[in-house]
């Protein structure tokens, strides 16, 4: 989570073979869907639950 909570909000260039590249940006609603957890709390909940060391297994 530290890792991640340095990177949000940042965009990286990755250039490479004859100048092709990649732009990979960082943001908190794709923070979930990088984790590969199922669970029925919206992006930005989850997030707010794991900073907060909360409970992510919500079934509302």
């Amino acid at each position: 989570m530290i890792i991640y909570n340095n990177l949000i909000g940042k965009t990286y260039l990755y250039v490479y073979n004859n100048n092709q590249y990649i732009e990979i940006i960082f943001e908190k609603d794709e923070f979930k869907h990088l984790t590969g957890i199922s669970t029925k709390l919206n992006p930005k909940d989850f997030y707010k639950n794991i900073q907060k060391k909360e409970d992510i297994s919500s079934t509302n």
